[in-house]
């Protein structure tokens, strides 16, 4: 599809966004992976009017991030493990740069920042990797709200059809119970800390 086509089918819902307050967000797989396109549907859509976000990892040269900033009214990012090494042994690459851009997102972007925290018990699941995630992030001045989302195997089919092996497929689902003690660890390291768990 072309940009002028993808806004075009954005504009058919624009009087549900002006009612309900809502707008465009893109996401992924990966969004700063194609930066330039996902670049001119934000502007198009401000151009309407209409409120535009994204969804990212913010792993990313930071030169594709700054070019979307001026574009966006939200960002959601996606924030795994704080430990640089355990964060590499579970996605194959270091989180430093998602730190790095992460604070400079903070330092220009003093819009909606929300942080989203995939919770996956026996990979982020602990008290320890809650704590130094919120240790991370209460130094960060633009931070709207952290959001803890359960781990599924939605993922599950599509890489048996793809013909890969699903790693996580014998890892719980957590529960209620378990993301709201999540959820507590995080107050109890910053009481000021807006975290919710996805519905709750």
């Amino acid at each position: 599809m072309t940009v002028e086509e993808v806004v075009k089918e954005i504009c058919k819902d624009e009087i549900f966004f002006f009612h309900s307050g809502g707008g465009v967000t893109i996401g992924g797989g990966e969004v700063l992976m194609q930066a330039d396109f996902a670049k001119e549907i934000l502007i198009s859509c401000m151009e309407q009017g209409i409120p535009t976000a994204i969804e990212t990892s913010l792993y990313s040269s930071y030169d594709k991030i700054r070019e979307l900033l001026p574009y966006l009214t939200s960002m959601y990012i996606d924030f795994k493990v704080a430990d640089e090494r355990l964060h590499e042994f579970y996605t194959g690459v270091s989180n430093k740069r998602i730190k790095e851009n992460l604070v400079k997102v903070d330092a220009e972007f003093a819009e909606d920042i929300h942080i989203r925290i995939p919770v996956i018990p026996t990979v982020n699941m602990n008290e320890n990797n809650m704590k130094d995630t919120i240790k991370f992030l209460s130094n960060l001045k633009h931070i709207k709200g952290i959001e803890l989302l359960p781990y599924h195997r939605l993922g599950l089919e599509t890489y048996e059809r793809l013909g890969r092996v699903y790693e996580l497929k014998d890892v719980e689902i957590p529960d209620m119970e378990m993301l709201k003690k999540m959820a507590e660890v995080i107050r109890a390291e910053d009481p000021e800390a807006a975290v919710k768990v996805k519905g709750e």
